[in-house]
């Protein structure tokens, strides 16, 4: 069994896919950030509390998974340790990364120092939420940092790389539900004759490229980007959501995007001015990135 001391303390924080929705499905560049407002960590509590856990358990050992100290993690289990966690599921702010990368960072084997060797680890873990993972989510917990994912390269970032200060979040309100939605929404952008896929993967992957470089006109590429999801991907969007959205493009005062899968939870804003989001804080909880985002280890 892991020792208390040493399941106590750390905290494993939520993470904003910036940039990579659906593309990244396409093989496409992304980046996301950890998101300090929405957190888990270990908790030694009543036993009832760790049954979920339980059946993580008996996943790992269905899957012989290597890589997981699973005597260990079942003593603990046993002993009352639970997940206790904030991060909302269907939320598309990585609940299950979180947890992935807290059972991996204190009952992993011979913990990786290659990036990529340990996306594949995380990749077979996560599966037990959604089927197939790409791995990429738990790293952004794991890490406490920006991660940036161009072709197979990754990349770990200091968050003061970068600029947050525009971007804000918009709580929607409404938990995303559709169990086909991520599959569905995949084979609308490459079935279609518009050449979508491609498209997306385009504004995406300049938008990446002006974030992290620092250069003008990243309000425009995020523009495009917005256009484009209201456009071709509206079934992603809550109608009470959409009006806003137009009336952002409309002015150019603001921009949505989406955050993650879409179909409800965060949404991703962008603006110039704060004050232009008035008309938004009036329906919706804004919360801004730069105030919960920060280099946390």
């Amino acid at each position: 069994m892991i020792g208390n001391n040493e399941l106590k303390g750390r905290m494993y924080y939520s993470k904003i896919l910036l940039f990579g929705e659906y593309s990244i499905l396409l093989e496409g560049d992304a980046l996301a950030v950890p998101w300090k407002k929405k957190y888990a960590y270990w908790k030694q509590g009543a036993f009832d509390y760790s049954r979920k856990l339980t059946d993580f358990y008996f996943y790992l050992l269905q899957q012989r998974v290597q890589s997981i100290d699973k005597d260990a993690f079942y003593e603990s289990i046993q002993s009352g340790w639970h997940f206790e966690s904030n991060i909302p599921m269907g939320y598309g702010l990585g609940s299950s990364g979180s947890l992935t990368a807290a059972i991996y960072s204190k009952f992993g084997l011979n913990q990786e120092v290659d990036i990529n060797a340990l996306r594949a680890q995380f990749s077979i873990i996560e599966s037990y939420y959604h089927g197939t993972s790409s791995g990429f989510d738990p790293l952004i917990s794991y890490f406490g940092k920006a991660i940036y994912l161009r072709k197979t390269a990754l990349k770990v970032y200091p968050l003061n790389t970068f600029s947050l200060s525009n971007f804000f979040l918009v709580d929607s309100g409404i938990k995303r539900s559709e169990k086909n939605l991520i599959t569905n929404t995949y084979e609308k952008l490459i079935n279609q004759p518009k050449k979508l896929g491609e498209r997306l993967v385009t504004l995406q992957n300049d938008a990446i490229q002006c974030l992290i470089g620092s250069e003008q006109g990243l309000d425009q590429h995020i523009r495009k980007i917005s256009h484009f999801q209201l456009n071709f991907l509206r079934d992603l969007i809550p109608d009470n959501l959409s009006n806003f959205w137009k009336r952002g493009l409309q002015n150019d005062t603001f921009y949505l995007k989406l955050c993650g899968a879409g179909g409800g939870g965060y949404y991703l804003g962008y603006t110039n001015k704060r004050s232009n989001i008035e008309v938004l804080q009036v329906k919706y909880p804004i919360y801004w990135l730069e105030d919960y985002s920060s280099d946390l280890y």
